[in-house]
């Protein structure tokens, strides 16, 4: 999940679209909305504090 995060924010931070993130990363679109949902929300945040937040909500 974590890994998956970070290529997420990558490729939001290279204006990829979320259809292109989905082909890319090859994962249905439901595995990937929500991670993509909660970046674009916390787009200001660093990478870092992004994956700990994230992961600190879904525990």
């Amino acid at each position: 999940m974590k890994t998956k995060l970070k290529l997420i924010i990558k490729k939001i931070h290279k204006n990829k679209s979320f259809d292109q993130i989905v082909d890319e990363l090859e994962e249905d679109a439901d595995v990937v909305q929500p991670l993509y949902d909660f970046v674009l929300k916390h787009i200001d945040w660093g990478e870092d504090e992004m994956v700990q937040k994230y992961l600190e909500n879904i525990e």
